[in-house]
């Protein structure tokens, strides 16, 4: 038996949900039952909580999976359509890839509500146009709601000054930005290690101040609206 758990981190208490996986999967390994978890969840998960239970992260064996290429984006999208009566447009297949960042939950969400979209059979800019906001609707109830939920909110008012649409920004201009709304440069500095730990945020190497950026396209949307 395989048993699938998805988005792990969005509970109140992953580490306990976890131990209480591990606790169900000793019991029935007792049993002889032939089980295996998947669990899935944000990079920052693990680090979090190994030093906490260093066995819970030995049981649960990271494997850490990165956003597909381009190439694998796109026959994401075009491999499942070839079995229907839907295509969508070179250009919208091309847009989902860029908006998604090959992260394969955002492909997912986008290309259902293209497909969905298609009321002749074919999705073009007009049928994605609506598509997206859809998809970005669903998306925020179920992913960035919480993130911004979980966050102190010293967290929320740094991670709000981070996106720029041209390139990373220095941990220096944010903490200059985030000086003006009366956070000091210290607390700035904790709050973006805590941001790049749990993957809101990116942070780029560039000695020991680093650099940092939201690449996600659509949480940096969520972010202007919460601003």
């Amino acid at each position: 038996m395989v048993v699938m758990v998805d988005d792990v981190d969005l509970v109140a208490t992953p580490g306990d949900a976890l131990l209480q996986l591990r606790a169900v999967a000793l019991e029935l390994y007792a049993s002889d039952a032939a089980l295996a978890f998947v669990v899935t969840a944000s990079p920052g998960l693990f680090g979090s909580i190994r030093g906490a239970h260093e066995p819970l992260v030995r049981f649960f064996e990271p494997i850490t999976l990165g956003p597909l290429d381009v190439a694998a984006a796109a026959e994401a999208i075009t491999k499942p359509l070839a079995e229907t009566e839907v295509m969508f447009d070179n250009e919208v297949v091309a847009e989902i890839v860029e908006l998604s960042g090959g992260r394969p939950y955002y492909l997912q969400k986008l290309a259902y509500f293209a497909f969905d979209a298609a009321e002749t059979g074919w999705v073009g800019r007009a049928e994605f146009a609506v598509a997206v906001e859809r998809a970005f609707a669903s998306v925020s109830q179920e992913i960035y709601a919480a993130r911004w939920s979980a966050m102190a909110p010293v967290e929320r008012q740094v991670v709000s000054v981070v996106p720029s649409e041209t390139a990373a920004r220095s941990s220096g201009e944010i903490e200059a930005e985030a000086m003006r709304l009366g956070i000091r440069p210290a607390a700035t500095r904790q709050a973006l290690h805590r941001l790049a730990a749990r993957g809101h945020v990116d942070r780029l190497a560039n000695g020991q101040r680093g650099r940092y950026e939201v690449r996600d396209r659509l949480f940096r949307r969520y972010l202007d609206l919460q601003a």
